[in-house]
């Protein structure tokens, strides 16, 4: 029989535990934690992420672990839906972000698709 390590944990807590330095987490704590990939879509991207990083004076700490994907206002039906798509296009630009996914799939399954 083995020792019991801890609390038992689920699999989102063994991952953050991992990510964060820690042997366990448990529902409720705040950790700060390393982040290996962040994925975003058009949804809740550039519209929502940029007035933030601009408020914080801060900036995408590393291009290369960030996967945009449009895929929640594609295609464009309204104005509305061709102004979000229109944001996280120019933003994808201007931040040159190497892992944009536009109008090719659902956000979380293009990024194992595409072996993120």
């Amino acid at each position: 029989m083995h020792a019991s390590q801890g609390p038992a944990q689920t699999l989102a807590q063994k991952l953050i535990a991992r990510a964060s330095g820690r042997s366990h987490v448990a529902p409720g704590e705040i950790v700060s934690s390393k982040v290996d990939l962040a994925m975003f879509h058009d949804s809740s991207g550039p519209r929502r992420l940029k007035p933030m990083l601009e408020e914080l004076g801060a900036q995408i700490w590393d291009k290369d672990r960030i996967v945009l994907v449009m895929d929640h206002y594609v295609p464009e039906q309204d104005d509305d839906s061709r102004k979000i798509v229109r944001i996280a296009r120019d933003w994808a630009a201007e931040q040159k972000l190497p892992h944009v996914y536009d109008s090719i799939g659902i956000c979380h399954v293009v990024l194992p698709q595409k072996g993120h």
